[in-house]
């Protein structure tokens, strides 16, 4: 799939691009624990990048 959206600032600055840069850490850490969770786990877990609308 191809897609026209700016991987690196949505996930520094959210979805809807509200998130200023700086107020990130929070987001980028709950995204790296996540992976962390799925790697040392047999459950599947999830991080919506989207709104779930």
């Amino acid at each position: 799939m191809i897609s026209a959206v700016n991987i690196g600032s949505m996930f520094r600055n959210g979805w809807e691009n509200k998130v200023k840069e700086a107020d990130a850490l929070p987001y980028l850490l709950a995204g790296s624990n996540t992976r962390t969770a799925d790697a040392e786990s047999t459950e599947v877990q999830t991080n919506p990048l989207a709104p779930m609308r």
